[in-house]
């Protein structure tokens, strides 16, 4: 099967057009050598004037090495974008601003994991300090506190975790711009947002059961 190409002009993208009709828009001059192509093998938008099978009318400027796909080349200014592979197959160009809006980001998400980690660290240095007191005292009523604050401990380096991986894809992404970065920010990012679902729903449920216990035994203490 003979690949597809597609191009941007204009800030949208069209085609698909097969590799001899794009050939034929280069030589008549419908397709620019500064005009973004893609296909199925390249792992991200390039210039034209890139791809060494298309020749430009003798006025255009002299085409560049051959593509490489392990270089990974800024996108012209016009455009600015890279090649983003949807479930369908389809290339979806993703602009610059993405980048930066997801590189303004970054020191936020650092901040949080930071501040996370050092509350996780606090927490569990407290807890067994208050764990070991509990021993002292060899009551296993005043252990409880301090063993539930372990586990929150625990808990706490989860998000943080997630929250540290989503910055340093973040970091992939702002420097070799490929699209399989961005799916590894935003695998991240949702493992940071379904673990802190997952955590309100549990506080939730046992929210509603303990009202309900203390209800159930309220009314048995009336009776």
């Amino acid at each position: 099967m003979a690949s597809q190409w597609f191009y941007v002009q204009g800030g949208e993208r069209r085609g698909p057009v097969t590799a001899e009709q794009l050939k034929g828009m280069a030589a008549a001059g419908s397709l620019g050598p500064d005009d973004l192509v893609w296909t199925d093998y390249m792992s991200e938008w390039l210039p034209a004037r890139r791809v060494p099978a298309l020749v430009f009318p003798a006025a255009a400027p002299a085409p560049e090495p051959a593509y490489a796909e392990t270089f990974a080349p800024a996108a012209p200014a016009q455009v600015q974008s890279l090649a983003y592979q949807t479930p369908g197959g389809d290339a979806t160009p993703v602009t610059r601003r993405t980048i930066d809006m997801l590189r303004q980001t970054r020191p936020w998400v650092i901040l949080f994991a930071v501040l996370m980690f050092l509350g996780a660290g606090l927490l569990l240095i407290g807890s067994v300090i208050g764990m070991l007191a509990a021993m002292q005292v060899r009551s296993g009523l005043v252990m409880i506190g301090p063993a539930l604050n372990i586990a929150m401990s625990l808990l706490y380096i989860f998000p943080a975790v997630f929250l540290w991986r989503y910055a340093s894809r973040i970091a992939d992404l702002s420097y070799r711009k490929r699209a399989g970065d961005l799916e590894a920010a935003l695998e991240a990012q949702k493992s940071y947002w379904k673990f802190l679902g997952i955590v309100t729903l549990v506080v939730i449920c046992l929210g509603i059961v303990l009202v309900v216990v203390l209800v159930v035994a309220g009314a048995a203490a009336f009776h």
